[in-house]
């Protein structure tokens, strides 16, 4: 029996799979501390299956190394602690795997678009944070400091708004769900609509610069997008975006 997890910034979802066969497939939403959630997901699921579970896997939003996540803007929490986590609810484990989200998404894509005219792809998520991975040939290209890909925390404005990392003018301070929530509220609005003007108006400059700087830095044949927001985005603002792009890049490339 294996245990698959994705931990976002805002949510926490798992599968139970038994002989390929999904016995269990959950999404839940986590407010404030995502280690006590997890914890307690953890504990649930080892009353349950106690010994039978041999391997879990983890997707996590966050920079990874050595099989471990060593920090997260979005989930700070959590940091340095997942494997020991695993291990105390089920401790006769074979193995514990962690990897970026974006890492993790970007591979998937890859494999399920299955196009011999595909050589590269793009995972670009858009969610809590915004966070990128990158496979050329079927390899996910990373990093021995596990920051490649982290296009969120990329430079759009200098001196700009404050990000969570603690640093100032990401583009992840200008489009991450964290401060689209933060616009709602001000708003009276329990969530942006993201085919309202005020969603085109904040988010149409950054995202596409965003994307060109994807296309400039890795030039990929596909860029997927991923996340709450990603997947939910109108046909026509990425039309925009793709108009927009075409403007500011400066090469004709198609798109």
């Amino acid at each position: 029996m294996l245990l698959l997890f994705d931990v976002g910034g805002t949510k926490i979802s798992y599968v139970v799979l038994h002989n390929d066969e999904v016995i269990e497939n959950k999404v839940i939403l986590h407010h404030g501390s995502a280690f006590s959630y997890l914890n307690s997901i953890l504990s649930t699921l080892s009353k349950r299956f106690d010994d039978q579970v041999k391997a879990i896997a983890y997707s996590v939003a966050g920079r990874v190394i050595n099989n471990e996540l060593v920090s997260s803007p979005n989930l700070p929490d959590l940091v340095g602690k997942i494997k020991n986590l695993s291990y105390s609810f089920f401790p006769d484990l074979k193995k514990v795997i962690v990897e970026n989200d974006a890492n993790c998404f970007a591979l998937s894509q890859y494999y399920s678009l299955q196009d011999e005219h595909i050589s590269s792809v793009f995972g670009l998520i858009w969610g809590t944070g915004i966070g990128g991975g990158f496979v050329y040939n079927g390899k996910l290209i990373n990093s021995r400091r596990g920051i490649a890909g982290e296009i969120g925390h990329v430079m759009y404005k200098k001196g700009g708004r404050k990000c969570n990392c603690g640093k100032r003018g990401c583009y992840e301070a200008y489009l991450g769900g964290w401060y689209l929530n933060k616009v709602a509220k001000r708003e009276g609005m329990e969530h942006l609509s993201y085919a309202s003007d005020l969603f085109y108006s904040l988010t149409l400059d950054p995202f596409s610069n965003l994307i060109k700087s994807v296309i400039l830095s890795f030039d990929p044949d596909v860029i997927v997008l991923g996340g709450g927001v990603g997947i939910r985005l109108p046909d026509e603002y990425l039309s925009k975006v793709i108009k927009r792009v075409h403007e500011i890049l400066p090469f004709d490339v198609d798109i």
